[in-house]
């Protein structure tokens, strides 16, 4: 009965260093592998959110410009001798602006440095957020991470301004992320008539 004890205890036999290391290694890898695809799945949906706010944002300076050119074109069809792109000088000619879409203000980047909203090669000057959560230029409390530049050009590029028909509006909206992932950005283009002079 002594051997059989003596036996039984000799042949069992614990896990060996090498054994130990390998369910190590297979565990590692098995919680490493989902965190990795999580990590890499939050930061393509910041990037998503971002880009598609930049977007807007820059839609919306376009949709504001749209607006002030059907403006002008209604007080010029209406008697008052108007400039389709009036108010819009900060933005054509070479010069760059910047816009807040609630206030209805326009400020040129090209001759101010420090602009909310503008931006150089090394700086960014961020749109601010008010309490509504709205893109500011003259308010707001706390800067978001996006700037936004517009420039106006004749098409074809070259004419004077005051003779143009169509033009080309251009906005760059950079962003930084917080997220390490670097500067962004995106550049939206599209062309503009003066569709009351067939009027």
């Amino acid at each position: 009965m002594k051997n059989k004890i003596k036996k039984l205890i000799e042949n069992k036999k614990g896990f060996t260093i090498v054994e130990s290391l390998f369910a190590i290694f297979i565990l590692v890898i098995s919680v490493t592998g989902p965190m990795a695809f999580t990590q890499s799945g939050l930061r393509a949906s910041f990037i998503a959110r971002d880009q598609v706010t930049a977007f807007y944002l820059a839609q919306d300076a376009i949709e504001y410009i749209k607006n002030v050119r059907d403006s002008n074109s209604i007080k010029s069809i209406g008697g008052t001798d108007t400039f389709w792109l009036n108010s819009l000088s900060d933005c054509y000619d070479g010069s760059e602006c910047t816009i807040d879409t609630i206030d209805e203000v326009i400020l040129s980047c090209g001759t101010i440095t420090n602009n909310p909203g503008c931006f150089d090669d090394n700086n960014l000057y961020p749109l601010k957020i008010d309490d509504d959560g709205f893109f500011r230029i003259t308010e707001g409390t706390k800067d978001s991470i996006f700037a936004r530049e517009i420039k106006i050009t004749p098409v074809p590029s070259g004419e004077l301004i005051g003779d143009v028909s169509e033009v080309q509006i251009e906005v760059i909206v950079k962003w930084q992320t917080p997220q390490s992932i670097g500067d962004k950005s995106i550049n939206v283009k599209e062309n503009m008539f003066n569709w009351a002079t067939g009027i």
